[in-house]
């Protein structure tokens, strides 16, 4: 008899530990991260690949949490420069002296659909509802 009592108890035990250990999708990360983008000012480029690398549970002030770090890749919506802390759009007047031949590899300077390699992190925390995104942060332009 306690067998059979046992079976059930565990059974629901693994259903509610399972459901526990859930983290946030791909798909829940590239929209955070298209947010974080988006709602910097940024709209010179949008994430168009990402892959996980890590993660980490947490807790914040008693609620889970969830640090999903990336590599991705990003993509140009303008011709942009580096000026040696952020990307900028190229002024009009340079954009056709670009279109004339390739920059060269060491040149800092990207065309309107280029992609550059990124990396950084999202942080979540959990919901009645899922996943919610909480801050992003760390997004660093990878050497090519």
């Amino acid at each position: 008899m306690k067998r059979l009592f046992a079976v059930p108890v565990l059974l629901l035990l693994t259903m509610l530990v399972g459901c526990g250990v859930s983290s946030p999708t791909e798909a829940d990360a590239k929209q955070a991260i298209q947010k974080h983008i988006s709602d910097g000012g940024y709209k010179i480029y949008k994430i168009a690949e990402i892959h996980k690398t890590n993660g980490q549970t947490g807790i914040r002030d008693g609620v889970p949490t969830y640090k999903y770090e990336f590599e991705g890749e990003v993509e140009f919506t303008e011709y942009c420069y580096w000026n040696g802390g952020d990307w900028l759009p190229v002024p009009r007047a340079v954009r056709a002296r670009l279109l004339l031949g390739p920059t060269r590899p060491d040149e800092n300077i990207v065309r309107m659909g280029e992609r550059r390699k990124v990396s950084g992190y999202v942080d979540f925390e959990k919901t009645e509802k899922g996943w919610r995104y909480y801050q992003a942060g760390g997004l660093s332009f990878l050497k090519t």
